[in-house]
């Protein structure tokens, strides 16, 4: 799946580039808009390894399970720079860099006792991306692919609190930072036109991470399930500035 992709991101930049010398050789539309963006982000992922031992844990009586005791959905700030983007009659393509924040936490009670644990998921990556559209009027374009790569960088914070007092912690982090790829579709409104502009965005990912470990080197898991299998859904909603030249 992943090589795959990367033949269709490589493909569209292909065809793409004809389109662009041909834009300029007649003079049709401006190279060269560029800008820098920032946003707010859902990720609606699949931790299955660190949700599957929480879940045993409840499952043999130490901690009391609810609603919200499993990983679901980060959410957080983006914020990037589109690096490149020709923008002409019928079509744009962009080439952008960007970096995610994804937080969520989970608080368990222990069964008989007034201590709880906390896990605390930090699902951040860095990206580039390329996006590929067309104009549906003068006010809204069609964001038809975006796609690219990310590298992550995860960690889970692990303690026990007790009277709101952290007496246990313990940071896990990737073994091994994992490259993975995404690929959706969106929108973009132009509010002022070549200056400020709204991007609402849905992306796929397509995320293998193995295990995480300690500063001691123990591993968080011991079987062998991976801690996240699946990279979800993303979406977002971010504001872009314009630099034309």
């Amino acid at each position: 799946m992943k090589n795959n992709l990367a033949k269709i991101l490589s493909l569209l930049i292909l065809l793409s580039i004809p389109k662009v010398i041909q834009a300029q050789s007649f003079g049709f539309g401006c190279l060269g808009l560029s800008g820098i963006y920032g946003g707010y982000s859902y990720h609606f992922y699949k931790p299955t390894g660190i949700n599957q031992l929480i879940a045993d844990g409840i499952e043999n009586g130490f901690y009391e399970g609810n609603d919200n005791s499993q990983f679901k959905k980060g959410e957080g700030f983006i914020v990037g720079a589109n690096l490149f983007r020709a923008s002409f009659s019928s079509t744009f393509i962009t080439l952008k860099g960007f970096y995610q924040f994804n937080k969520e936490s989970i608080e368990l009670s222990k069964t008989h006792s007034f201590e709880k644990n906390y896990y605390e998921l930090n699902y951040n990556y860095w990206g580039l991306g390329i996006d590929f559209g067309f104009p549906l009027g003068d006010v809204i374009s069609l964001k038809l692919v975006d796609g690219g790569a990310v590298y992550s960088d995860v960690t889970l914070n692990y303690g026990t609190i007790s009277e709101e007092v952290n007496i246990n912690q313990n940071k896990f982090t990737e073994n091994k930072n994992s490259l993975s790829y995404y690929l959706g579709s969106g929108l973009i409104v132009n509010v002022i036109e070549n200056y400020i502009s709204l991007e609402i965005s849905g992306r796929y990912h397509f995320t293998e991470i193995e295990n995480l470990v300690d500063q001691n080197g123990n591993l968080l898991l011991n079987n062998n399930s991976k801690f996240m299998e699946k990279g979800g859904i993303q979406a977002s909603v971010q504001l872009n500035l314009g630099i034309p030249y």
